[in-house]
């Protein structure tokens, strides 16, 4: 398991929670990440996986809390994802995707989706139903920021979409999808 190069880049992540993507990366080939930010997580699964990692995030666009006020989050950073992750973007292991999920369609399947984009209730709403119509049968859908303080809202959808059945690691939230 390799941890070391994405415990460099600037996130939000900690070690237990980088360790438990790595481990789902490990076993998975199609993932899927819905934002990337600078690329700490998309790292991770990079560098723990054989398969490829769709990196999906516009980078850029002011940041929304759920209360609707402007939050600081810089979104804007592409140019550091892209330094971060310079090498698994150049051999095709890592494709980026500058998109807002909302934008996002795909006639592919994948067995590893992570969420991790916008934090408020429509948009979290949203990007699980996508990750829904894309799992492949026993893939893992998940997530970030599950009763983290300030994102009240990814708790609420989580709790409501999986009837208070998701499995819950640190901050991360994951569901299995059903194996017909």
């Amino acid at each position: 398991m390799n941890l070391d190069n994405a415990l460099k880049i600037e996130g939000w992540m900690n070690r237990e929670e980088l360790a438990w993507l790595a481990d789902k990366a490990i076993n998975s080939n199609y993932i899927l990440e819905i934002g990337c930010y600078k690329g700490r997580s998309t790292r991770v699964l990079a560098d723990n996986t054989d398969g490829i990692v769709h990196a999906l995030d516009p980078w850029n666009g002011s940041y929304f809390s759920d209360d609707g006020s402007l939050n600081g989050i810089r979104t804007d950073v592409y140019d550091e994802f892209y330094h971060n992750l310079r090498d698994h973007i150049h051999n095709g292991k890592v494709v980026p995707i500058k998109k807002f999920s909302w934008q996002f369609e795909t006639p592919n399947k994948f067995d590893f989706i992570f969420i991790d984009g916008d934090h408020r209730e429509s948009y979290v709403r949203h990007d699980i139903r996508l990750a829904e119509r894309i799992i492949l049968p026993g893939g893992i859908i998940s997530g970030h920021d599950y009763n983290q303080a300030g994102w009240p809202s990814v708790k609420r959808v989580v709790d409501d979409v999986y009837n208070g059945k998701a499995s819950i690691t640190e901050t991360i939230w994951w569901w299995r999808a059903n194996e017909s």
